[in-house]
C-alpha cells in the first residue's frame, strides 16, 4: 500500500464527510454542547427543586393537642441552648449581640423571646430576626469556642423552627372519608386505622401532606424517663412534599430529643461523651482532587466510550452504504488506488471523527464538571479539579477502541445495500458496547487480568483506574494486548470486506 494515496484518498474522504451537516452534528456540535446543557440543565433542576421544597408550604394534620405539642419541642429545643452558649456569643461579637439586644427592646416582656431569636423562631419582628442571624452567623468562626453539642443544638433549633413557620397545620377530624378501596392500597399492618386511611386518601388527592399524632401527655412521658412517648407520623414517601412534611416534623422532634439528651446528661453532670466513648477522626490521604476524580471514575470512561462510537457512526455509514446510494463508490474504485487503499483512507477519516469526538466529549465533561454542574461555593468547598495528565492517559487508552469502533462499523456499512439498513445494523452494536462500560459503574468491580481480556470493559476499567490516581501494569499490558488484538481483527476484518467484490456490489 502506498502511504500517499491512502493520505490522499483520507483527505478528499474528510472533505466530503465535512460536507454533511448530520456528520458533522455528531461528530462536533452533539458532543460539545449536549454534555454542558444536560449537566448544568439537570444540576440547576435539582438545585431548584430542594429550594423549592425548602420554601415550600406543606398541610400537615394534626389536632390541637399535637400541635401545641409539636410547636413545644421546637421551642424547647430553642430554649435549651446552655447559658454558656449566649455568654460566648456575647463576648464573640459583642456588637452584634448589643444589636440584638436593641432590637429585642420592644419585647421586654417576653423572657424567652431571646432564646427563641438564638433558636432561629421566624414569628418575631423582622429586625430580631435581622439581627439574630447575624450573631448566629458568629458561630462559624474558629473564635467561637463553642462544644460541638452546643452548636448542633443552636443549628438544628434554628432548622426547625425555620421549617416549621413554613408548615400549615389543619384539623385532622375535617378530612374527608376515605373512598373505597384505600385499604387496599395501604400496608397490611394500617388498613385498619381509620387515620391513616383517610390520611391517604387526602395525600393522594394532594390536599394533605402528612399527619401527626403526638400523646397527650407527651411532655410528661418525655419528662419521666421512662418508656419513650410514641409518635404517629403518617405521609407518602413516593410523594415529595409529602415526604418533605414528614422530614419537618421528624427534623422538629430530634432537635427536641437531642436537646433532652443534652440537658439529662447535664442534670447529672455528664457529657456526651458518655454516648460516644470513641471519636474516630479521619485522616484521608487522597487530597481533593485525587477524591473527586474517584467519584466520576465511573461514568466518565462510560461517556467518552459512548461518543467515541457516536463521533464514527454517521461517518462511517456515510462513506460505506452513502456511497453506494449515491453511486460514488465505483467511480473511486475505478482510480489507481487500490481496494486496500481506499479502505485504510476511509478508516482514517472514521477513526479521526471517532477520537475527535471523544477528546471533545471529554473537554465538554471538564469544563462541565470544574465550571458548571456545581454552585461557586460548593466548587470552592470540594476543591474540584482533573488532573491533565490523567486525562491524556484515557483519551490514549480509548485509542485502540476507537480503531475498532471505526473498524467495525467501516465494514457493516460496506456491507450494507443502504443508509438505513446500515443504521440498522449499526444498533446492535451500540448495546454492546454499553452494557460492559455500564458494568463498569459499578463500584465492586475490580480490574483484574481476565476483566481485562474484555472488550471495551478492560478500558473502561483501565480510564477509572487512570483517573483514580493508579496505574496498575498487569491491568495496562493486558488491556492493551487485547485491545491492540481486537482492533488488528477488525481492521483485518475491514480489509476483506473491501476486498471482496460480493460485499462492495452486493443488491
Amino acid at each position: 500500500m502506498n502511504l500517499g494515496t491512502i493520505c490522499t484518498i483520507a483527505v478528499k474522504e474528510l472533505r466530503d464527510v465535512t460536507r454533511d451537516r448530520k456528520t458533522l452534528l455528531f461528530m462536533l456540535v452533539f458532543p460539545t454542547l449536549s454534555i454542558p446543557v444536560l449537566g448544568m440543565g439537570m444540576s440547576r433542576l435539582v438545585i431548584s427543586q430542594a429550594q423549592a421544597r425548602d420554601v415550600a408550604k406543606v398541610t400537615v394534620a394534626a389536632d390541637a393537642r399535637s400541635r401545641e405539642a409539636l410547636l413545644g419541642a421546637a421551642r424547647g429545643a430553642a430554649l435549651s441552648l446552655a447559658p454558656r452558649t449566649a455568654d460566648a456569643l456575647r463576648k464573640l461579637a459583642p456588637e452584634a449581640w448589643a444589636e440584638l439586644e436593641r432590637a429585642l427592646g420592644a419585647l421586654a416582656a417576653d423572657p424567652s423571646a431571646r432564646d427563641r431569636a438564638l433558636g432561629g423562631a421566624e414569628d418575631l419582628p423582622p429586625e430580631v430576626r435581622k439581627a439574630a442571624e447575624k450573631l448566629r452567623s458568629a458561630l462559624d468562626s474558629p473564635r467561637a469556642g463553642l462544644p460541638a453539642g452546643e452548636r448542633r443544638a443552636l443549628q438544628r433549633a434554628a432548622a426547625a423552627q425555620k421549617l416549621l413557620a413554613r408548615t400549615e397545620f389543619s384539623d385532622p377530624a375535617a378530612l374527608p372519608a376515605a373512598p373505597s378501596g384505600t385499604a387496599e392500597r395501604l400496608p397490611a399492618g394500617l388498613r385498619d386505622d381509620s387515620l391513616a386511611l383517610r390520611a391517604a386518601a387526602a395525600i393522594a388527592s394532594r390536599t394533605l401532606h402528612a399527619a401527626v399524632v403526638l400523646p397527650p401527655d407527651f411532655a410528661e412521658l418525655v419528662a419521666a424517663e421512662g418508656e419513650p412517648p410514641q409518635v404517629r407520623l403518617y405521609y407518602d414517601s413516593t410523594f415529595p412534599l409529602s415526604q418533605e412534611a414528614s422530614d419537618r416534623v421528624r427534623s422538629a422532634l430530634d432537635a427536641y430529643a437531642e436537646g433532652v439528651v443534652d440537658a439529662r446528661l447535664s442534670g447529672r453532670s455528664l457529657t456526651r461523651t458518655l454516648l460516644k466513648p470513641v471519636d474516630v477522626a479521619d485522616r484521608n490521604l487522597a487530597p481533593p482532587s485525587r477524591q473527586f476524580q474517584a467519584a466520576i471514575g465511573g461514568f466518565l470512561p462510560y461517556t467518552i466510550i459512548l461518543f467515541a462510537f457516536l463521533g464514527g457512526l454517521y461517518p462511517a455509514i456515510d462513506l460505506g452504504a452513502g456511497e453506494k446510494e449515491r453511486f460514488t463508490l465505483e467511480t473511486l474504485l475505478l482510480t489507481p488506488a487500490t481496494r486496500l487503499e481506499i479502505g485504510a483512507g476511509k478508516f482514517l477519516v472514521v477513526f479521526l471523527a471517532s477520537m475527535v469526538s471523544a477528546v471533545l466529549s471529554l473537554g465538554a465533561m471538564a469544563f462541565t464538571l470544574t465550571k458548571g454542574i456545581l454552585p461557586p461555593e460548593m466548587l470552592a468547598a470540594i476543591e474540584v479539579s482533573l488532573d491533565a495528565r490523567a486525562l491524556a492517559l484515557s483519551l490514549v487508552a480509548v485509542a485502540p477502541v476507537a480503531a475498532t469502533f471505526a473498524a467495525l462499523l467501516l465494514a457493516v456499512s460496506v456491507y450494507a445495500r443502504s443508509f438505513k439498513e446500515a443504521q440498522t445494523y449499526a444498533a446492535p452494536l451500540q448495546f454492546l458496547i454499553i452494557v460492559p462500560a455500564i458494568v463498569s459503574l459499578l463500584p465492586d468491580v475490580q480490574p483484574t487480568p481476565v476483566l481485562g481480556t474484555i472488550p471495551v470493559l478492560n478500558v473502561s476499567l483501565l480510564m477509572r483506574e487512570i483517573l483514580r490516581g493508579e496505574l496498575p501494569g498487569t491491568l495496562v499490558l493486558v488491556t492493551a494486548l487485547s485491545s491492540l488484538a481486537l482492533a488488528a481483527a477488525a481492521l483485518a476484518f475491514a480489509a476483506r470486506c473491501f476486498s471482496r467484490e460480493e460485499v462492495l456490489f452486493r443488491a
